[in-house]
């Protein structure tokens, strides 16, 4: 078997059960030797937090919850892809109860 690459996602979710899911998934699919391509997580719990992670890191790709409760604004995750695809431009998925929230503009 050869070296594994190393893929970066950042997840931005401010519940902290799903977060405990994201990690957990992530965990078992890294410990599967097997997999050619491991997976280095960056987590994030707002706004703030995540835009400075994309400010200061590379990534690979992201999930984004759109509504992040530390937030009152609907705009929050959507800050977030706006930065991402106006400055880093790499594939984003929106993880949200709040689909209809996601702007126009960013589908």
């Amino acid at each position: 078997m050869t070296d594994k690459d190393n893929l970066n996602l950042l997840i931005i979710e401010d519940d902290d059960t799903i977060v405990a899911q994201f990690k957990e998934i992530l965990e078992q699919y890294n410990k599967n030797e097997e997999t050619l391509v491991k997976i280095d997580d960056i987590i994030k719990q707002n706004v703030e937090e995540g835009l400075k992670a994309i400010k200061e890191n590379y990534f690979d790709g992201a999930v984004i919850d759109l509504k992040l409760s530390t937030s009152d604004s609907k705009e929050s995750g959507n800050e977030i892809i706006r930065e991402i695809k106006k400055t880093m431009r790499f594939p984003v998925i929106v993880y949200s109860g709040y689909l209809q929230d996601l702007d126009s503009e960013l589908k």
